[in-house]
């Protein structure tokens, strides 16, 4: 570092970047020079600023130079980033980056810096210590976002998109970076801190290894974000929620195992993974989901590209001991959640997670159905309709936006007595004569949960606030008209049909050819004893 920031000027508390237009451009740019305010920020962020703004100009003044016959080659294309960073990487990277601090720090030392320069230099070391302190203690990593961001693209990699697994990242960068500034704190003191010897980078940073593909890279160099990022590619409608368990299983695998090549996994070493994983801070359903994801990817390795002949962790298990069950709602529990002011007096909710009208119709409809969250919360007003003087529920994915768990869930089902009976028909009745298209459209809509979020959520802190512990879930109701329906002896094909599961044995065609209106009974045998509903709803 030396011992001045070129382009970075400072007027008063600002910062402004400045930079020379080359004499041959000077005509053609009418000016001279190029000026741009940087904003109240602190020194260190303005460093990182000027540095990427001065990338951007002499780029820019290298390409108009060749243009014009100036320059003799056109500018070097900057590597593409096409990839995100692993565990190891940033270490590396951040190693790298501390080390160059500490070497600068003692250069600075060594040389003797002006007032101002030394003004700068301690001003920057504090802002930086600042704000590895911050992410290291309080996780506030906001401030070293700019530096952690620059360090990396200077290495052709990017952080990933799940923002978890970019803090995670963010927190290994500081470490490194908190060793570094111990340092030089030590040589303020007295204490003899020398600057570590330059490490060699990863084969996966060295110049021209990332311009190779995971498509195209032996097994020797093959990792498993390698893999993860073709099966990504493999299936672009892959629902994003699938996706991040997949990164997420990745990165824990990094962490864990050192990231080593592919090349490299044996029995012994997928049995020392699945030790670690078990003595983790991860519960066993996590380190059960974290292993299976593992053996998905090299299970599609093994098997679309063949550089491993067979996954070499095949057979590896964690069994779930303890698995958090989601028990039926029994009736008394019932009486006491429905007892709510809510559906008593339908006082909605405020919560923008509620949904308004979504607070009181959604636990509703799936107390009366088993249906999914996701599956209600996506309804439209069209999937309310009537037929032969039944009413009924349609239960598919129409729009874009709209998703099934699987072929299964796709049906249409009768409305059932008490729904029809509060004026389920009647609201949905108001909203298509408004033009509405969405049963509840107060409900956001994200491209991780759909529609089924935000309600989510809100039923979670609902039913916390009444009493009601970990074992009873929204999912709960499933197994709640399950168990009823097979207490009032219902056969297992309408149960299945009516809750939207895939057949068992060899009953499927027998399944298939029930039809919405074979289903009536079925939805009438759902009852729940002491439990008083008034009709609140008035069109």
């Amino acid at each position: 570092m030396s011992r001045k920031v070129p382009h970075l000027v400072r007027k008063g508390n600002r910062f402004y970047f400045r930079i020379r237009v080359p004499h041959q451009l000077v005509a053609a740019l009418g000016k001279t020079e190029i000026t741009e305010s940087l904003g109240n920020i602190s020194q260190a962020q303005a460093a990182v600023q000027v540095k990427a703004l001065a990338a951007k100009y002499s780029a820019e003044f290298l390409t108009r130079l060749h243009r014009l016959g100036f320059a003799a080659n056109p500018p070097t294309p900057a590597p593409a980033r096409q990839r995100t960073a692993t565990v190891e990487e940033v270490t590396h990277i951040a190693r790298a980056a501390a080390r160059g601090l500490l070497a600068a720090d003692e250069e600075a030392r060594i040389a003797g810096l002006g007032s101002d320069v030394a003004d700068y230099w301690l001003s920057a070391l504090s802002d930086l210590n600042d704000g590895v302190s911050f992410a290291l203690a309080e996780g506030r990593v906001k401030y070293i976002w700019q530096r952690f961001a620059v360090d990396l693209a200077a290495r052709g990699v990017q952080v990933p998109e799940d923002n978890s697994e970019v803090r995670r990242l963010m927190r290994v960068w500081a470490y490194e970076y908190s060793k570094a500034l111990e340092g030089t704190e030590g040589r303020t003191l007295g204490k003899r801190m020398e600057s570590p010897p330059a490490q060699p980078l990863p084969e996966s940073l060295r110049p021209g290894s990332a311009l190779l593909g995971p498509d195209k890279k032996p097994v020797s160099s093959l990792k498993l974000r390698d893999v993860f990022t073709l099966w990504k590619a493999a299936k672009r409608d892959r629902p994003l929620k699938t996706v991040q368990k997949a990164e997420k299983s990745v990165s824990v695998f990094e962490e864990l195992t050192g990231n080593p090549a592919l090349s490299g996994l044996t029995k012994n070493s997928g049995s020392q993974f699945k030790a670690k994983l078990l003595t983790s801070k991860l519960s066993d359903k996590s380190a059960k989901d974290r292993l299976e994801w593992v053996q998905i990817l090299l299970n599609f390795e093994a098997t679309a590209y063949g550089r491993m002949p067979a996954n070499p962790w095949k057979g590896l298990a964690i069994e779930v001991k303890h698995e958090p069950s989601r028990e039926e709602w029994k009736d008394p529990d019932v009486c006491k959640l429905f007892g709510h002011p809510v559906f008593q007096r339908y006082e909605l909710p405020v919560s923008g997670n509620s949904g308004g009208p979504a607070a009181y119709w959604v636990p509703l409809i799936g107390a009366f159905t088993g249906a999914r969250i996701t599956e209600i919360a996506q309804l439209l007003v069209g999937d309310v309709y009537e037929e032969g003087g039944q009413w009924y529920f349609r239960i598919e994915a129409t729009q874009p936006w709209q998703t099934l768990k699987n072929k299964w869930s796709r049906r249409r089902i009768p409305m059932h007595p008490e729904l029809v009976r509060l004026g389920l028909p009647e609201y949905a009745a108001d909203l298509r004569a408004n033009g509405t298209e969405r049963l509840f459209p107060a409900l956001s809509i994200s491209e991780l949960n759909n529609a089924g979020g935000g309600i989510s959520s809100w039923f979670s802190d609902f039913k916390k606030a009444a009493g009601f512990g970990k074992q009873n879930t929204f999912h709960g109701w499933r197994n709640t008209v399950e168990a009823k329906l097979q207490r009032a002896g219902e056969g297992e094909l309408q149960i299945r049909k009516y809750v939207g599961r895939a057949p068992e044995g060899t009953g499927q065609k027998a399944y298939e050819r029930l039809q919405p209106e074979d289903l009536i009974e079925t939805a009438d045998r759902i009852k729940y004893e002491g439990l008083m509903l008034p009709r609140m709803y008035r069109p």
